[in-house]
């Protein structure tokens, strides 16, 4: 383990024990996407060694803006961070190898988000909560809430059918998805779609990050 993962790791640690005692989540703003990404890559990739191979280069802030120019909404900077480090997976990994990021979940190139956004605004399904999709499977999306005006971050939607509200935020839902892994809620078996989960703690664990999942869903559902 090097020591940036030993620095990471203790992190962590002290979120978990930090958040038992009612510390304000707040205080782990400084930790970036991209860094919480790697770390749930470093699981994930460890049964699946070309899943890092089939993430496509990052977008720059002038990319992203050029793909935005005309749509009458900001994406949250949370969201943005993240295309930054990756913008989603190839095309083979997902039709050929159907390879998964994190959770059995697909990272959607950005191009292809707005498409499926435009598409859900065509329908009329998406006039009051402008959702912008991140992660797919089989048309199950998690998806970012945007708006008029720039914002830091957004509640993420579990949507198929309908839509609810799953996690607090991006950052919220990545780190609670890293510490289910950390913690062995979520263990990968022999292969990437191997994965043995431990509903009660996974439950615990992302109530504890994402206070909305009291309101919002029962105890065990999935999302």
């Amino acid at each position: 383990m090097s020591i940036y993962q030993m620095m990471l790791h203790f992190t962590l640690e002290w979120a978990m024990f930090s958040l038992s005692i009612g510390v304000d989540i707040k205080m782990y703003d400084s930790l970036r996407i991209a860094e919480i990404m790697e770390s749930i890559l470093n699981y994930t990739s460890a049964v699946d060694s070309e899943l890092r191979n089939s993430l496509r280069d990052g977008l720059s802030s002038q990319q992203i803006d050029d793909y935005i120019q005309n749509m009458s909404i900001q994406i949250p900077s949370e969201v943005e961070e993240l295309y930054k480090w990756h913008d989603g997976m190839n095309d083979e990994s997902r039709w050929e190898n159907q390879r998964v990021l994190l959770y059995y979940h697909y990272f959607l190139p950005f191009s292809e988000s707005l498409d499926i956004y435009y598409t859900w605004v065509k329908n009329r399904a998406n006039e009051d909560l402008r959702l912008f999709p991140i992660f797919e499977f089989e048309n199950e999306f998690y998806a970012t809430s945007c708006s008029s005006t720039k914002q830091n971050s957004s509640p993420i939607y579990n949507v198929y059918g309908g839509s609810t509200i799953a996690y607090d935020s991006l950052k919220t839902m990545l780190m609670s998805i890293l510490e289910c892994y950390e913690s062995g809620a979520y263990q990968i078996g022999s292969d990437r779609w191997d994965l043995e989960i431990d509903e009660e703690r996974a439950a615990e664990i992302k109530l504890r990050w994402n206070p909305c999942r009291n309101t919002e869903l029962s105890l065990f559902d999935h999302p």
